[in-house]
């Protein structure tokens, strides 16, 4: 027998018609899609233009709202410690200008939109007001600004005040204790030899003085070295408020793109719908011609 005549023979099993409908439907589909919106491209084109030309009018008409930003270093005093811990001084400003609290309704313009502490230097303040106007914007941040500093010289002055009149009155005693070391030099220097125990007794009490005499030198040098400008600092701006030109709202590009957007996707929508009710009625009149 050849090799041939042992191969298998194979029946060609034919496919269902239903399943040859349904991959010839699916085909068709994106055909009909297509045709659907070339066919109702008129809906499409005007939906498009129309939802466009309303983002546009709607874009333009709100009234345009500048911002205006500052930077402010919370001062720190003689103790080493900031003038004002900046944490309280946030939620301080916050609760007195209603940052973010909209409980008695929206706050008019010009208004102080945000305070927040720097991420990484903590003693940082970034302040940001918003106006009709970049003026507006500005005028509110000087406002504020110039409040916190008036009220945190007042203190800064107050610490440094106390503590200069504490450095003198530690200099004065450092004075007269250098006075009286001097007298007892003196006094031991005129006692003849036999008085030997008179000289003791007096060298003790010197010895005693100069002790003294040391800790308020090194108070002295503390204060002085706490008092010296790389230690010690006012509450200062490190960045003035600015003066925008442009606005931070509206953002006519991302309106106007959002308009097309939406506009296209109804114009989609719409051609779809129309074609399917369309459909539906043709389906609808031709039920009742065959029946009839």
């Amino acid at each position: 027998m050849s090799s041939e005549e042992k191969r298998p023979t194979y029946t060609e099993v034919p496919v269902p018609p239903q399943y040859q409908l349904a991959h010839h439907d699916d085909e068709i589909s994106l055909i009909e899609l297509w045709d659907t919106l070339v066919k109702r491209k008129l809906i499409i084109i005007g939906s498009f233009i129309t939802v466009l030309l309303l983002s546009i009018l709607y874009t333009f008409s709100i009234t345009p709202v500048y911002e205006s930003r500052a930077v402010l270093q919370v001062g720190q005093t003689v103790r080493g410690q900031t003038i004002e811990d900046p944490a309280i001084l946030v939620q301080r400003l916050k609760e007195e200008y209603r940052v973010g609290d909209s409980s008695e309704g929206s706050r008019p313009m010009p208004r102080l939109r945000n305070i927040e502490q720097d991420r990484n230097i903590k003693n940082l303040i970034v302040f940001t007001a918003e106006g009709y106007s970049s003026e507006e914007a500005q005028a509110v941040l000087n406002n504020v600004i110039d409040k916190i500093k008036e009220e945190h010289t007042l203190k800064f002055d107050e610490e440094k005040e106390y503590t200069e009149l504490r450095l003198t009155s530690l200099n004065e005693q450092f004075e007269r204790l250098d006075a009286r070391i001097i007298s007892y030099e003196e006094r031991i220097s005129s006692l003849p030899d036999r008085d030997g125990a008179l000289a003791a007794l007096l060298v003790l009490e010197k010895a005693k003085l100069s002790e003294v005499r040391s800790t308020y030198e090194r108070q002295v040098m503390d204060l002085e070295l706490a008092m010296s400008d790389n230690n010690i600092n006012p509450t200062t701006l490190l960045r003035e408020p600015t003066l925008t030109i442009s606005p931070v709202k509206p953002n006519n590009k991302l309106n106007v793109a959002l308009g097309a957007v939406v506009g296209a996707m109804v114009g989609v929508f719409g051609a779809f719908a129309i074609e399917f009710i369309s459909n539906a009625r043709r389906e609808r009149q031709s039920g009742k011609t065959m029946g009839a």
